[in-house]
Order: C-alpha cells, then structure tokens, then sequence
C-alpha cells in the first residue's frame, strides 16, 4: 500500500506539493470544529426546562446558577438574559444579544474558509494538470536550430510521464477539493443547530420575562 501511494505521490510530480497546505488545513479545521461541537454539546431540553421551572417558581438566583453551571455558549446566553429579567424582557433581550454576537463567531468557526480552499486545491490540480501537459512537449520538439529529432522512445516515455502527471495532479487536487466541500456540508448541521439553541434560549427568557411582568402587575389572581 505505501509502495503505491510513493508511486502516485512521485509520478504526479511537483504539482502535488501545493495542494497538501489545503488537505492540511481541511482536516485541522475538522478536528478542531470536532472537539468544538463535542465540548459544546448539551441537553438542551433539559436546561431550559429546568430554567423555566426555577424562574416561575420565583427561583431566579437559582435559574442563573443552573445556567452558570453549563460551561457552554448557551449556558452563557441564558445566564446574560435571567441577570436581566426583572428589568423586562427587552433588556433581558439585549442581554443575550450582546453574548450571542460575540459568541457567533465561536460557533461558526473557520468553516467559512472550506469553499475557499476547495477551490484553491481545484486550481493547483489543474494547473498541475497543464504543467504536465505542457512541460513534455518542449523535450519532444525537433532539436533546436536545425539539430537532431529526439529519440521516438525517448520522446514516448517523456509523453507518458506528463500525461501521468497530468492525471495524478487532476485527480488528487479533485480529491482534496470534494473533501473541504464534503467537511463544510457536514459540518453546517451542527453549527446551525447550535444557533438554533441560542433562539430558544432567547424566546424562553422573553417569555418566563412576560410571565413575571404580569405576575406582578396582575398579582395572585393572575398566578
């Protein structure tokens, strides 16, 4: 196995050298969105339903510190919006708002930079491809200045071997552009869900804020 992939890795030249940065680049953005979404990961329905029940209990201390205890972004976007409650839930609203932009760019992380590299490992590969096809030919033309016709076998092996370059450079930058493009679809799933949370939570504090405005201004009879 290691034997062919030398053989592949040799025959299409130099033109594979500039697209493993972006194969480099793919994978570490994978790993790190992996751990990213694995730490980040909780029991969304859990949380909030302990939340809500704490705040309409008249627990909102408690509801804060609940929150405070889930070491991830939406623990920290509940806990800004119940620190602000009672003040209503515009304020409550904003709150939250401050902590989700500055934590957006968190969730999102660097996927934004796949399409990019896809692209550039496309455009190595083909311009592999062209230097493969074109360097050959100027070892095949007749001798320069009147000289001697190049070798037919000679002139054969130099043709195949740019052709095998060519090909080798077409294939491996095609490769690696499919997995930048396969990482970044896969990865919207996760992220999109993540700020889907963060709606949630907002919702939900708005609400519970509604809730204790008219708790008050109502009294018992609304309770």
């Amino acid at each position: 196995m290691w034997h062919e992939l030398a053989m592949y890795w040799r025959e299409g030249g130099w033109g594979m050298w500039p697209m493993v940065p972006c194969l480099v680049v793919t994978l570490w953005i994978l790993g790190e969105r992996t751990a990213y979404f694995v730490l980040e990961r909780v029991d969304e329905e859990a949380l909030l339903g302990v939340v809500a029940a704490l705040v309409r209990e008249g627990r909102v201390g408690d509801a804060l510190t609940w929150s405070l205890r889930a070491p991830n972004t939406l623990g920290r976007v509940l806990a800004a919006g119940l620190a602000r409650i009672e003040e209503g839930d515009a304020e409550a609203l904003a709150a939250m708002d401050v902590v989700a932009l500055r934590e957006q760019p968190r969730i999102e992380g660097r996927t934004k930079f796949l399409a990019p590299v896809a692209q550039v490992a496309a455009l190595f590969g083909f311009l592999g491809t062209l230097t493969g096809l074109v360097h050959p030919g100027y070892g095949c033309v007749s001798g320069h200045g009147g000289g001697p016709t190049i070798d037919p076998t000679r002139k054969a092996e130099l043709l195949a071997g740019g052709i095998a370059e060519a090909l080798h450079c077409t294939h491996f930058g095609l490769v690696v552009g499919a997995v930048a493009v396969a990482v970044s679809y896969a990865l919207r799933e996760p992220t999109a869900r993540s700020l889907a949370q963060l709606d949630a939570a907002a919702a939900l504090v708005v609400v519970l804020a509604h809730e204790r405005h008219a708790a008050r201004r109502l009294g018992p009879a609304y309770r």
